[in-house]
């Protein structure tokens, strides 16, 4: 990826390109896209995005014969294979060499995949022969930057030994892909193509180097799950440890486990209706930290609820907790989405946990998503389970209702 690539550059053409067309109108209208993206794969947690494609070589060694469009999407799906073999989920936002796009898409592909990671393939190259570092971009702090650090690392890590390539740290760019996908993203530019003595070793038929920077990668993105918890730590790994849940916890408490971790046991397992799965987890953890819940015990509770989001509760309804079903000929309540199922759960378990609750405070609007809510006022259940343990007798009949719970938590997110 060349310097001037890295500027605002692709984002004006594409608004220019795209004033033009609307600007003759009806007769080009059918190139324009149209409809919402889709992910190219069901149950990815990770989306690679190869860099440029279609018209856009991107840059290009003529002497060498390497043209970045090519090469990144032959590392990328090289990495790809690698997450695979890991046991992660991967789509790619092209598979061929003629599809191009703008980087504002590809963005929108990961979020529509409900990604766990995004990473932007790209090499980067200069107008002299001599730099050659890896380097590594972020779009925004808050959500980018740590998974940049951890991506630096893995890439400097594995191809610098042996060779001259350098560190070229971080920086901010104002990518579309990077600044549209929700979930951590980042652009990669291992090496430069520009440099002689990388593009003799990237122009090898072996393909050692391509297969070197795609492990690198693939490193980078392991090493940042494991860190996050969206994935088991291996042994040795100084991810600290889920502090367990106990029967005897209360219900408002610090917010335990990850999304991520919760959405990679829900998939491990077979979950039905993953999108609505992934929408409900993500509610969860955004939601419930915010009135004190702890979102662990949420998505446990709805873990053992629904068998783990297989159950005709869930499929034929999405409810996510059992949720009016008062007996064996009590018909469901439905819910439309992931999302409000996880407010209609987090509003009637506040209930229980706390109290009534509060009409102007954040979840007053979502009380109308719980349709039992007025009925668990009345029979007096308002604050009546500070608990897990309380819950047993009051939210389930089964006494050893709070003991599952754990158990289940203890499955997702690990813990003695």
């Amino acid at each position: 990826m060349s310097r001037a690539w890295t500027s605002a550059w692709p984002q004006l053409a594409a608004a220019g390109l795209l004033a033009a067309l609307l600007a003759v109108g009806g007769a080009l209208a059918s190139l324009l896209p149209s409809g919402a993206p889709r992910c190219p794969a069901g149950g990815a947690w990770v989306v690679l995005d190869p860099g440029h494609g279609g018209d856009d070589p991107g840059a290009v060694n003529a002497a060498a014969g390497l043209v970045e469009r090519d090469l990144a999407l032959d590392i990328a799906n090289r990495a790809a294979t690698l997450l695979r073999q890991d046991g992660y989920g991967v789509a790619l936002t092209r598979t061929d060499d003629q599809t191009g796009m703008a980087n504002t898409p590809r963005g929108r592909i990961a979020n529509a995949c409900r990604a766990l990671a995004y990473v932007s393939v790209h090499l980067n190259s200069f107008d002299q022969p001599d730099p050659d570092y890896a380097r590594t971009l972020w779009g925004i702090a808050a959500k980018d930057r740590a998974f940049a650090e951890t991506m630096q690392a893995a890439l400097v890590g594995r191809l610098a030994p042996g060779t001259a390539l350098g560190d070229g740290g971080l920086d901010q760019l104002e990518n579309g892909g990077l600044l549209t996908a929700r979930m951590p993203a980042i652009l990669v530019e291992p090496v430069f193509l520009s440099n002689p003595d990388e593009a003799r070793l990237l122009a090898e038929p072996s393909g050692a180097r391509r297969q070197a920077i795609a492990q690198a990668i693939a490193d980078g993105v392991d090493a940042w799950l494991r860190s996050e918890s969206a994935v088991p730590a291996r042994p040795g790994s100084s991810v600290s440890p889920f502090a367990a849940v106990r029967p005897t916890d209360r219900l408002i408490g610090p917010a335990r486990g990850s999304a991520g971790r919760a959405m990679a046991a829900a998939v491990a397992v077979g979950a039905e209706r993953p999108d609505d799965v992934r929408a409900y987890i993500d509610e969860v953890y955004r939601l419930a930290p915010e009135v004190g819940l702890d979102p662990a015990v949420v998505v446990a509770q709805s873990a053992l609820e629904t068998d783990w989001w297989r159950s005709p509760a869930w499929v034929e309804h999405l409810n996510p907790a059992g949720i009016g079903i008062t007996g064996p000929d009590a018909k469901s309540p439905d819910w439309p989405t992931g999302s409000d199922a996880a407010r209609a759960q987090i509003v009637h378990l506040y209930l229980y946990a706390v109290g009534s609750v509060p009409k102007d405070g954040t979840l007053g609007r979502f009380v109308a998503l719980d349709p039992r809510y007025d009925a668990a006022l009345d029979a007096g259940r308002a604050g009546s389970a500070p608990t897990l343990a309380a819950l047993a007798g009051r939210w389930a009949a089964d006494p050893a209702y709070a003991e599952s719970i754990a158990r289940v938590a203890r499955e997702m997110f690990g813990g003695g």
